[in-house]
Parts: structure tokens; C-alpha cells; sequence
């Protein structure tokens, strides 16, 4: 199925906010950024007043914790590198949300890690004779 006119322009406008969010992270890395932080997806409404940023987070749980407190703080600071790159009539607003996929992916990956090895029978040598 083909995309709209205004499908293509809100992907391209998503990944443009993507690309601003992702190297001002880079740009402005703090400390308060532990582990790796980077932006899944962005949803924006039809109007593009709202953007829905989904991030994850490799690292602990307290990684987490720390990454929502930091884009809490310095979303501010985020709308405000969209709204110097982006030419739009107004900047939406950030609403930044978690996005435990990747965390969903790497413990299933273990799963089948473990349900492979435990399947494979062990190799047995054959006498020299």
C-alpha cells in the first residue's frame, strides 16, 4: 500500500527529529546519560503538534531510570534543536516513552541461546583405532 503525500512528509519530518535528537544527544553527552541511549521511533500526530519519541536503553535498570530523568530535564533543551533545524510553523511537543523492545529481544535471544545448547548433544570422539 502507498503512502500518502502526508505519510511520506511526516516520515521524513520523523526522520529528520530523529537524526536532530540523535546527534544532540551525541553532541551534549552528559552524565547523566549512562549506558547507551539511543532513539527507536518518533509517532507524530496528524497535525505534528505532539512527538512521540521511543528510546531505548542498553544497559542496567538504573541506566533507564536515569535516561526518563534526563529527557524529563532536557526536553526543553531538545525542542529547541528540532526548532533551530526544522522549518516548521511550530515545534511539537516531545513526550518521551521507553521502548523495552530491544530489552524484550536480547532476553529472548538468550532463551534460544540456551534452548540450542541444551538441544545439541554433546560430541563424542571416536577412538583412534
Amino acid at each position: 500500500m502507498a503512502k500518502t503525500n502526508s505519510g511520506v512528509r511526516q516520515a521524513r519530518v520523523a526522520g529528520e527529529i530523529i537524526r536532530i535528537l540523535s546527534r544532540t544527544m551525541e553532541r551534549e553527552r552528559s552524565t547523566e546519560l549512562t549506558g547507551l541511549v539511543s532513539i527507536a521511533n518518533i509517532e507524530l500526530s496528524h497535525d505534528y503538534s505532539v512527538a512521540k519519541v521511543f528510546y531505548s536503553v542498553f544497559g542496567s535498570p538504573i541506566d533507564v531510570s536515569n535516561a526518563q530523568a534526563h529527557f524529563k530535564r532536557h526536553t526543553g533543551k531538545y525542542r529547541t534543536a528540532i526548532a533551530r533545524e526544522l522549518r516548521m510553523r511550530s515545534v511539537p511537543e516531545l513526550l518521551f516513552k521507553y521502548d523495552p523492545s530491544s530489552e524484550r529481544a536480547e532476553r529472548i535471544d538468550r532463551i534460544l541461546d540456551k534452548i540450542q545448547s541444551d538441544d545439541v548433544p554433546p560430541v563424542e570422539e571416536d577412538p583412534v583405532a
